[in-house]
């Protein structure tokens, strides 16, 4: 049984392209090292989020934001838009079993995203949404610095570049249509 399911998680996986990992990609750092950088980068996480979290502003109230209904219907192209985009993309991962990819950056900001698209404006939507923005800057390092070789399968190449495009259209487009879809303005930084 467990092999089976290691299997269509990552027994698709190349391991001697360079962009999948392998042996000395796993052997690159030493665990000490791993474990040092694990605590580092938590507890500077930690103290971080504790600093800011005096600094946020009041998120915008669903029931009186400026959310404009006229915006709905591209509301909804977007959101299945990318949901068959998405579906597309988890069908290839099982196709080339390589599930393990799912968990990758941007395949969870693409859930984030649809989940955003799909919920009623609330306090928590906007907190996801505004927390959103800070990870956009990886389908644009996508874009600019594509890692293409792996896919191999029958529009797997232009699925990749569609919904990473859409990754950078979808938050434009929200900001657009305001209400909890709105961000901060320039003058909150501190």
């Amino acid at each position: 049984m467990m092999s089976t399911v290691e299997d269509w998680l990552w027994g698709g996986v190349d391991k001697s392209l360079l962009g999948n990992g392998g042996e000395e990609c796993a052997a690159f750092l030493s665990v000490e090292k791993k474990i040092f950088e694990g605590i580092l980068v938590t507890v500077s996480m930690f103290l971080l989020m504790h600093w800011c979290y005096s600094k946020l502003a009041p998120l915008p109230d669903p029931l009186s934001s400026a959310y404009d209904i006229k915006y709905e219907p591209l509301k909804q192209f977007l959101l299945v838009t990318m949901c068959i985009v998405f579906g597309m993309e988890i069908g290839f991962k099982f196709a080339s079993r390589s599930v393990i990819f799912l968990l990758n950056p941007c395949h969870v900001v693409t859930a984030i995203q649809i989940y955003l698209l799909a919920a009623k404006p609330s306090k928590h939507v906007a907190a996801i949404y505004r927390a959103h923005l800070n990870v956009i800057n990886g389908p644009i390092l996508a874009c600019l610095f594509p890692e293409v070789e792996t896919l191999v399968l029958p529009l797997e190449k232009s699925i990749f570049w569609f919904q990473h495009s859409l990754m950078i259209i979808i938050p434009i487009c929200m900001t657009h249509m305001g209400g909890v879809y709105s961000v901060e303005p320039v003058s909150h930084l501190y």
